[in-house]
């Protein structure tokens, strides 16, 4: 390790003290073949594990996806899920997973969590990224808050388009990020959507 990557980590250390309230667990759930991408996010995870008591990582079934899937903090009910490792720019949008999920609904934006309180049902929000985009952590950290602000009614999903090709493919996703409600290719919204706007999209697309 060199001296960067070691200041980088007591950094990371120090901000998770000061930050983590809850225990937070991060669930692997490996592709069918436990392939290269799998087993290089499991040792990533196990790495941003040890720098806090309060971080654990539990390796669940393997899926029949292409891809890995990681889920942040099921141990507290949340439904918040990486499609795919989140690696590049996308390592930030777990950082803030981990941390709002361990200090919980109350660390979120005012305005998000009334947001996600006017859902009028249970929604999947799925974002589509690349480990390169500098607009795509945004548009995440909106979702990842949306999950955490209401647990009974926002599940969100980033995935990674270089993980997940025929998936991307068939919602026919050209550039990110790339937002889709329920599932539904006919909701797709590409480019940063502003906070109140998205609510308002989202309303307006269960």
């Amino acid at each position: 390790m060199d001296a960067q990557e070691e200041k980088i980590k007591l950094e990371l250390a120090k901000a998770f003290k000061d930050t983590l309230a809850r225990d937070v667990e991060l669930t692997l759930l490996p592709d069918k073949d436990f392939g290269e991408e799998s087993t290089d996010l499991k040792e990533f995870l196990e790495q941003i594990a040890s720098l806090s008591p309060k971080l654990s990582v539990r390796v669940g079934d393997k899926t029949a996806e292409v891809g890995p899937i990681l889920k942040v903090g099921e141990n507290l009910g949340y439904k918040l899920e990486f499609w795919g490792a989140p690696s590049g720019l996308e390592v930030q949008s777990l950082i803030k997973a981990i941390v709002l999920a361990s200090q919980g609904p109350e660390a979120v934006l005012e305005n998000i969590a009334k947001g996600a309180g006017e859902f009028p049902k249970p929604v999947e929000l799925t974002l589509f990224a690349t480990t390169t985009c500098p607009y795509c952590p945004s548009s995440a950290f909106f979702l990842i808050s949306l999950a955490v602000a209401s647990k009974e009614k926002a599940h969100s999903k980033i995935v990674m388009t270089s993980s997940f090709p025929e998936l991307t493919k068939s919602f026919g996703i050209q550039s990110v990020p790339a937002l889709v409600v329920d599932g539904k290719k006919e909701t797709l919204k590409t480019g940063v959507i502003p906070l109140p706007e998205l609510i308002s999209y989202i309303k307006s697309s269960i």
